[in-house]
């Protein structure tokens, strides 16, 4: 936010994180960014990052499983699971498609956090969001021992606006400034 500011120091941002859906109808909001599936209604959305998935654990469970270098090796591994994710494990394994005999068993916690955090203590392998592993990847609190192998996530980021309110100035700078930033995750990634 502090790059937003400095390239807008005009813009007064208020910054409001929530599960909730906002009302974008009523003129209060320019634009907001969604994790979702790119269809809000009375609203339009473009899609700023797509997420994906793949492997992630810590270094020393990598260390501690031989390394896993390939699809069979991850299989034999403890397996974290995020519950109600549609990007999960099966169609992971479907996407990898190496005939390996894998199991569904391990753990299955309700956020995809929680699992992050469990693959850090070195207790598995989660399916990490790009978007929410790169940092701990980057510090090498994570490994992504297969970073090839990576599937398409239900959903991913989305700048949403009222319909007839896109080529607002507000909403087109926060646009440009969005697509730098993710520009420089990319490339970072």
């Amino acid at each position: 936010m502090h790059r937003l500011k400095a390239r807008h120091p005009e813009f007064d941002v208020h910054l409001d994180v929530t599960d909730v859906n906002v009302d974008l109808t009523n003129g209060q909001i320019d634009a907001a960014i969604r994790y979702g599936s790119r269809h809000y209604p009375r609203a339009v959305a473009e899609r700023i990052l797509e997420q994906t998935v793949t492997p992630v654990c810590s270094p020393a469970y990598r260390a501690e499983m031989g390394g896993l270098p390939d699809v069979a090796s991850v299989a034999a591994c403890t397996l974290l699971h995020e519950d109600r994710m549609l990007a999960n494990w099966e169609r992971w394994f479907a996407l990898a498609d190496d005939g390996t005999v894998r199991s569904g068993r391990g753990p299955v916690y309700s956020h995809g956090s929680m699992a992050i955090e469990a693959a850090i203590r070195g207790e598995g392998v989660a399916l990490g969001r790009s978007a929410l592993v790169a940092d701990d990847i980057a510090a090498g609190r994570l490994v992504a021992p297969l970073p090839d192998i990576r599937l398409i996530a239900e959903r991913g980021y989305d700048l949403v606006c009222r319909t007839g309110n896109r080529d607002h100035p507000k909403v087109c700078a926060l646009r440009d400034w969005l697509a730098d930033e993710v520009r420089e995750f990319v490339a970072n990634s």
